[in-house]
């Protein structure tokens, strides 16, 4: 079985403090979707756009 890590730091950061979602650089997006079919709806894109 594999050890649980979710109770240990990461790098010393708590882990429900680290945000592990996939995210999309605004200014960088050129509409595609590609991003959205690639991680769905675990996907974050800012509102900025």
């Amino acid at each position: 079985m594999a050890k649980d890590f979710s109770k240990t730091p990461c790098h010393g950061v708590p882990r429900e403090e680290i945000p592990w979602y996939p995210t999309v650089k605004a200014d960088a997006c050129i509409g595609c979707e590609l991003c959205y079919v690639t991680f769905g709806r675990k996907l974050r894109i800012p509102s900025s756009r």
